[in-house]
Protein backbone atom coordinates (compact mmCIF):
# COMPACT_ATOMS: atom_id res chain seq x y z
CA UNK A 1 0.00 0.00 0.00
CA UNK A 2 2.70 2.69 -0.14
CA UNK A 3 2.63 2.95 -4.13
CA UNK A 4 -0.88 4.06 -3.58
CA UNK A 5 -1.49 7.69 -3.19
CA UNK A 6 -4.84 9.37 -1.97
CA UNK A 7 -6.62 11.50 -5.15
CA UNK A 8 -7.63 14.47 -4.59
CA UNK A 9 -11.71 14.97 -6.00
CA UNK A 10 -12.21 18.43 -5.47
CA UNK A 11 -12.65 19.98 -8.34
CA UNK A 12 -12.82 23.65 -7.38
CA UNK A 13 -9.81 25.39 -7.90
CA UNK A 14 -8.88 28.74 -6.65
CA UNK A 15 -9.91 31.70 -8.75
CA UNK A 16 -6.48 34.23 -9.95
CA UNK A 17 -6.58 37.29 -11.24
CA UNK A 18 -5.50 35.79 -14.45
CA UNK A 19 -9.04 33.99 -14.38
CA UNK A 20 -11.48 36.74 -13.83
CA UNK A 21 -12.39 38.86 -17.34
CA UNK A 22 -13.40 42.14 -16.71
CA UNK A 23 -15.54 43.82 -18.91
CA UNK A 24 -15.99 47.29 -18.97
CA UNK A 25 -19.47 48.98 -19.31
CA UNK A 26 -18.63 50.01 -22.55
CA UNK A 27 -17.98 46.59 -23.75
CA UNK A 28 -21.61 45.44 -21.75
CA UNK A 29 -23.36 47.66 -23.54
CA UNK A 30 -22.17 46.85 -26.79
CA UNK A 31 -22.47 43.14 -25.91
CA UNK A 32 -25.79 43.18 -25.11
CA UNK A 33 -27.51 45.43 -27.98
CA UNK A 34 -25.80 43.12 -30.84
CA UNK A 35 -27.06 40.44 -28.71
CA UNK A 36 -30.76 41.63 -28.48
CA UNK A 37 -30.84 43.27 -32.22
CA UNK A 38 -30.19 40.37 -33.54
CA UNK A 39 -33.09 39.93 -36.00
CA UNK A 40 -33.35 37.64 -38.90
CA UNK A 41 -33.73 39.55 -42.23
CA UNK A 42 -36.11 37.35 -44.04
CA UNK A 43 -35.98 39.23 -47.76
CA UNK A 44 -32.30 38.91 -47.92
CA UNK A 45 -32.05 35.08 -46.41
CA UNK A 46 -34.88 34.44 -49.30
CA UNK A 47 -32.22 36.01 -51.60
CA UNK A 48 -29.14 34.52 -50.52
CA UNK A 49 -28.00 31.45 -53.29
CA UNK A 50 -27.65 29.03 -50.52
CA UNK A 51 -31.25 29.24 -49.30
CA UNK A 52 -32.83 29.37 -52.95
CA UNK A 53 -30.82 26.07 -53.16
CA UNK A 54 -32.29 24.39 -50.00
CA UNK A 55 -35.72 25.25 -51.20
CA UNK A 56 -35.66 23.97 -54.12
CA UNK A 57 -34.19 20.77 -53.28
CA UNK A 58 -37.19 20.38 -50.20
CA UNK A 59 -39.99 21.63 -53.14
CA UNK A 60 -38.65 18.91 -55.23
CA UNK A 61 -38.45 16.12 -52.21
CA UNK A 62 -41.50 16.86 -51.28
CA UNK A 63 -43.35 16.84 -55.23
CA UNK A 64 -41.31 13.23 -54.89
CA UNK A 65 -43.28 11.83 -52.08
CA UNK A 66 -46.60 13.11 -53.43
CA UNK A 67 -45.91 11.65 -56.93
CA UNK A 68 -43.48 9.47 -56.64
CA UNK A 69 -44.36 7.22 -53.20
CA UNK A 70 -47.97 8.24 -52.10
CA UNK A 71 -49.79 8.23 -55.49
CA UNK A 72 -48.96 4.80 -56.45
CA UNK A 73 -48.68 3.65 -53.36
CA UNK A 74 -52.65 3.89 -53.07
CA UNK A 75 -53.11 2.81 -56.26
CA UNK A 76 -51.04 -0.83 -55.30
CA UNK A 77 -53.03 -0.38 -52.24
CA UNK A 78 -56.86 -0.32 -54.41
CA UNK A 79 -55.08 -2.74 -56.60
CA UNK A 80 -54.71 -5.39 -54.39
CA UNK A 81 -57.57 -4.68 -52.55
CA UNK A 82 -59.80 -5.56 -55.13
CA UNK A 83 -57.35 -8.97 -55.90
CA UNK A 84 -58.42 -9.72 -52.13
CA UNK A 85 -61.91 -9.38 -52.25
CA UNK A 86 -61.80 -11.57 -55.79
CA UNK A 87 -59.82 -14.35 -54.30
CA UNK A 88 -62.24 -14.29 -51.07
CA UNK A 89 -65.29 -14.74 -53.35
CA UNK A 90 -63.08 -17.50 -55.37
CA UNK A 91 -62.14 -19.09 -51.58
CA UNK A 92 -66.25 -19.07 -51.00
CA UNK A 93 -67.37 -20.70 -54.49
CA UNK A 94 -64.85 -23.62 -53.87
CA UNK A 95 -65.85 -23.98 -50.24
CA UNK A 96 -69.63 -24.14 -51.34
CA UNK A 97 -68.90 -26.20 -54.55
CA UNK A 98 -69.81 -24.22 -57.34
CA UNK A 99 -67.29 -25.28 -59.95
CA UNK A 100 -68.66 -22.36 -62.38
CA UNK A 101 -68.45 -19.40 -60.47
CA UNK A 102 -64.98 -20.86 -59.09
CA UNK A 103 -63.47 -20.92 -62.15
CA UNK A 104 -65.25 -16.84 -63.45
CA UNK A 105 -63.83 -16.07 -60.01
CA UNK A 106 -60.50 -17.52 -61.23
CA UNK A 107 -60.10 -16.23 -64.15
CA UNK A 108 -60.94 -12.57 -62.20
CA UNK A 109 -58.58 -13.44 -60.25
CA UNK A 110 -55.75 -13.68 -62.87
CA UNK A 111 -56.18 -9.74 -64.51
CA UNK A 112 -56.88 -8.61 -61.27
CA UNK A 113 -53.29 -9.88 -60.13
CA UNK A 114 -51.37 -9.01 -63.80
CA UNK A 115 -52.92 -5.29 -62.71
CA UNK A 116 -51.47 -5.41 -59.53
CA UNK A 117 -48.16 -6.92 -60.66
CA UNK A 118 -47.76 -4.07 -63.24
CA UNK A 119 -48.63 -1.21 -60.73
CA UNK A 120 -46.24 -2.77 -58.22
CA UNK A 121 -44.02 -3.23 -60.91
CA UNK A 122 -44.20 0.72 -61.85
CA UNK A 123 -42.77 1.25 -58.08
CA UNK A 124 -39.61 -0.48 -58.51
CA UNK A 125 -37.25 2.34 -58.80
CA UNK A 126 -37.89 2.53 -54.59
Amino acid sequence: MDGLNKIDLNLEKPVTSNDVVRISPANRNSFSRTKVNRRIDFKKLLKSRKMAVVLVIVVVLFLFSIFGIYLPATKVYKSVKVTYADAQAASYAIKTQNISLASDQLVKIKTDLTQTQTDLHAMAYL
